[in-house]
């Protein structure tokens, strides 16, 4: 079992470098997607043995799986992240609200938290569609920022431009006009670092 545990965080640690490893350039995208295409199907092989037990497995899983391509993915790297945050796991809070959020965005819903934001060419990012029924209370409660906070910091990385909401429809990110919306104005998908990792 500790044997197991033991892989999982391995597999975690190799996730967290090869992308040091591209943002460095000394790994190229397809390279980086074909290891985390290798590293889910191992999960599954774990998964499938009952090899994942402690809130840490769970946490690692959940961010294994959560560099997923498909929305059955990120459902289940969400899962895995409420199971880990059910077993008391401080950093799986914030990895519990991106897990959910992905999977939204993928299905082309409003995600919930705001951890959603994409780089459309070089004009800089945009958040995906929030739902405003969601509060920053709730948002804390995971470890995520107000929403206005990370409004304000996609704005410093658009060099001041504001920040445009976007959607996916039909495969298709569009720019929309959020009937409620925080001050916003102006994006490959990634998820915001999780600040719990360094």
């Amino acid at each position: 079992m500790e044997g197991r545990h033991n892989e999982l965080r391995a597999m975690f640690e190799a996730d967290q470098a090869d992308r040091r490893a591209v943002a460095a350039r000394m790994m190229t995208q397809p390279e980086l997607n074909l290891r985390d295409y290798e590293r889910r199907q191992r999960l599954e092989h774990l998964a499938a043995d009952g090899a994942i037990h402690s809130a840490d497995d769970y946490y690692y899983a959940a961010y294994l799986l959560q560099h997923g391509t498909l929305p059955e993915e990120f459902r289940r790297a969400h899962d895995f992240a409420a199971e880990a945050v059910t077993r008391g796991s401080r950093p799986a809070r914030w990895l519990f609200a991106a897990t959910l959020d992905r999977w939204l965005v993928a299905l082309g819903k409003p995600q919930q938290y705001g951890t959603q934001y994409v780089r459309i060419g070089t004009h800089g990012y945009a958040i995906y569609e929030v739902d405003p029924e969601v509060s920053d209370a709730e948002r804390a409660q995971y470890d995520v920022p107000p929403l206005n906070e990370q409004l304000r910091m996609l704005t410093e990385k658009n060099g001041g431009w504001p920040v445009p909401w976007v959607q996916r429809i039909n495969g298709k990110l569009q720019i929309i006009e959020p009937e409620e919306a925080p001050d916003a104005g102006p994006v490959h998908l990634i998820i915001p670092k999780d600040p719990h990792r360094h």
